[in-house]
């Protein structure tokens, strides 16, 4: 586990919206530095009962059945040995992840996903169902609507650089997963048209809920230029939406520029947009109140979930 260091790092700009925003540093700090090991169980590759047959790694349940807190590589009782065995053996080196049955990925980013209603097609029938993820690599995401959806619900995965997508390909071919279909593009001007059911708009960020790197390096100019490539590809994503089908937005930072905002922008350019109920088994907060999609929203800190920040809207198109 990593140590705090006094003062905390912060560009003047971080440090002036974590006093706008009135967020608790060290809350805010701790679980980011000390930050958790988590996996999922992939279910696609193996049950859970056959798992904990088999597999010799120690892990905590969170509030999502398939995810886990990584302990160590031996089941132990005391908790401190495992967190010591963590940081000696790496998750990536057990048979478990070349096996395919589970896949490192932080708590908080398994949420965005698990906010869709997968179980009841929001639009049809189950073979009518299309998902799209706009911005898909590294494919954690991807890979997890493969497994909620049991590999039986075709799924375009696109990403703008071919090293990131080749990535993404090794990520699904170790998870097993044969429902996606990757192809390389902009996000930001994706052509299809009323298509998919759902849609996963996970987009490139400042990264503040999670880099510490970010935490000393942004200035309000990256937000201005990440915001703008946002806002295109909101637009973009809900274009490709079916007429009551649902977009999910997320972010992994915490600027209402990057989050708040852009959904606002959603709202003020397509009318057919609404906003939907999100429903997530963890605690989060509503947005900022001085804007018009904050009462829809879910904004997950550290201290939620003990992982990183995200932030995440459900949005539906109307007829």
């Amino acid at each position: 586990m990593r140590c705090l260091s006094a003062p905390y790092t912060f560009s003047p700009y971080v440090r002036g919206l974590l006093e706008e925003l009135s967020i608790d540093i060290d809350g805010f700090v701790k679980p980011i530095l000390n930050r958790r090991t988590y996996v999922r169980i992939n279910t696609l590759k193996v049950s859970l009962g056959r798992f904990f047959e088999e597999s010799g790694l120690a892990l905590r349940q969170t509030a999502l059945p398939y995810a886990f807190e990584y302990l160590g590589s031996n089941k132990v009782a005391d908790e401190e040995a495992s967190m010591e065995k963590t940081s000696v053996k790496k998750i990536g080196k057990t048979m478990e992840y070349f096996m395919g049955w589970i896949h490192p990925q932080a708590f908080s980013s398994m949420l965005p996903p698990a906010a869709f209603n997968l179980r009841l097609p929001c639009c049809g029938s189950a073979e009518e169902m299309r998902i799209l993820d706009i911005a898909a690599a590294p494919g954690s995401k991807t890979s997890q609507l493969a497994q909620l959806t049991f590999n039986r619900v075709p799924i375009v995965a696109v990403d703008k650089r071919i090293d990131r997508l080749s990535l993404l390909v090794s990520n699904l071919d170790r998870l097993g997963v044969t429902s996606v279909a990757v192809y390389r593009g902009d996000a930001r001007v994706f052509s299809s048209s009323q298509l998919f059911t759902h849609v996963l708009a996970d987009v490139p960020c400042s990264s503040l809920g999670s880099s510490v790197y970010a935490w000393k390096k942004t200035n309000r100019h990256r937000i201005r230029d990440m915001a703008r490539v946002q806002r295109r590809i909101i637009l973009s994503a809900f274009d490709a939406l079916k007429p009551g089908g649902e977009l999910i937005y997320s972010t992994c930072t915490i600027t209402p520029e990057e989050n708040e905002a852009v959904v606002d922008h959603l709202l003020q350019n397509r009318p057919e947009a609404k906003l939907l109920k999100i429903e997530l088994p963890v605690s989060f907060e509503r947005g900022l109140s001085e804007y018009e999609s904050s009462a829809h929203v879910a904004r997950i800190y550290p201290w939620h979930v003990n992982s990183e920040a995200f932030f995440i809207a459900k949005i539906t198109k109307e007829s």
